[in-house]
Protein backbone atom coordinates (compact mmCIF):
# COMPACT_ATOMS: atom_id res chain seq x y z
CA UNK A 1 0.00 0.00 0.00
CA UNK A 2 2.88 2.36 0.77
CA UNK A 3 4.38 1.73 -2.67
CA UNK A 4 1.06 2.62 -4.30
CA UNK A 5 0.93 5.95 -2.46
CA UNK A 6 4.47 6.80 -3.51
CA UNK A 7 3.69 5.92 -7.12
CA UNK A 8 0.51 8.02 -7.01
CA UNK A 9 2.37 11.05 -5.64
CA UNK A 10 5.15 10.71 -8.21
CA UNK A 11 2.59 10.42 -11.00
CA UNK A 12 0.80 13.52 -9.72
CA UNK A 13 4.03 15.54 -9.71
CA UNK A 14 4.93 14.28 -13.19
CA UNK A 15 1.52 15.23 -14.64
CA UNK A 16 1.59 18.62 -12.88
CA UNK A 17 4.97 19.31 -14.46
CA UNK A 18 3.94 18.27 -17.98
CA UNK A 19 0.58 20.09 -18.26
CA UNK A 20 1.94 23.68 -18.34
CA UNK A 21 4.21 22.81 -21.26
CA UNK A 22 1.25 22.36 -23.60
CA UNK A 23 -0.06 25.82 -22.67
CA UNK A 24 3.24 27.41 -23.72
CA UNK A 25 3.23 25.81 -27.18
CA UNK A 26 2.51 28.83 -29.40
CA UNK A 27 0.95 32.23 -29.05
CA UNK A 28 -2.36 32.48 -30.87
CA UNK A 29 -2.87 34.06 -33.34
CA UNK A 30 0.47 33.99 -35.05
CA UNK A 31 -0.61 36.67 -37.56
CA UNK A 32 -3.14 39.53 -37.52
CA UNK A 33 -6.81 38.72 -37.96
CA UNK A 34 -8.90 40.37 -40.66
CA UNK A 35 -12.58 40.88 -39.99
CA UNK A 36 -14.98 41.10 -42.92
CA UNK A 37 -18.21 42.82 -41.91
CA UNK A 38 -21.23 43.11 -44.15
CA UNK A 39 -22.53 46.36 -42.63
CA UNK A 40 -22.19 49.81 -44.17
CA UNK A 41 -20.45 52.50 -42.11
CA UNK A 42 -22.93 55.07 -40.81
CA UNK A 43 -25.82 52.71 -41.37
CA UNK A 44 -28.48 51.36 -39.05
CA UNK A 45 -26.00 49.40 -36.96
CA UNK A 46 -23.98 52.54 -36.12
CA UNK A 47 -27.14 54.43 -35.17
CA UNK A 48 -28.31 51.70 -32.78
CA UNK A 49 -24.85 51.31 -31.26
Amino acid sequence: MKGFKIAAVLTLFFVAGILPLSAMAEKYPSEPLNYILCFNPGGETDITA
